[in-house]
Formats: C-alpha cells, sequence, structure tokens
C-alpha cells in the first residue's frame, strides 16, 4: 500500500468521484491523487450492502487504501491533470 507523506513528498491536488453501486455495495467513491513526485495514487471507499442480522442497516463501511495508479510526465501542471480528471466526472475535494 502507497503512504501519502512518504520520502518526504506532499500532496499536490485530490479528485473524487461517486460511482454507481453494483451487486454488493451501495455507493462507492473513487479518490486519485497527485503527489509532488509526479505519481498518482487511487482509492476506493465502498459501502457493502448488509447480509446479514446483525450488521447495521447501512451496510458495512470498507476502504482498500491507497495504491500507485501511475505517473505523470514531469511537464504536467496540476491544473492541466485536473482538467483532464474533471472531464470524466471528479472534483476537486
Amino acid at each position: 500500500m502507497a503512504r501519502l507523506k512518504s520520502r518526504g513528498r506532499t500532496e499536490l491536488v485530490r479528485l473524487v468521484r461517486e460511482l454507481p453501486g453494483d451487486d454488493g455495495v451501495f455507493w462507492r467513491k473513487r479518490f486519485i491523487a497527485l503527489m509532488s513526485d509526479r505519481v498518482i495514487l487511487k482509492k476506493d471507499k465502498v459501502r457493502f450492502k448488509p447480509n446479514a442480522s446483525w450488521e447495521s442497516a447501512n451496510g458495512r463501511l470498507h476502504d482498500w487504501g491507497w495504491k500507485v495508479f501511475g505517473k505523470a510526465k514531469a511537464d504536467t501542471s496540476v491544473d492541466s491533470f485536473t482538467a483532464l480528471f474533471e472531464k470524466s466526472g471528479y472534483s476537486v475535494e
């Protein structure tokens, strides 16, 4: 799992998008972060549908943690990165 603050890097921008749920999930939220070393990190957060009587009626919240999604080119600016993902439905958090 990737750490946000490892090796002295900082987060330049974080984008978020709510995605439709599927057969076992009420809702899904995807986070994309651009780091100062140009590494792109991704994290998914979901709320599972309850499948047992002892679970909450709202379901169980789960987070998979940050994973390396890719690396941006050295000449990519924060504005161009944000504009690219905003076309896909992401918004700045």
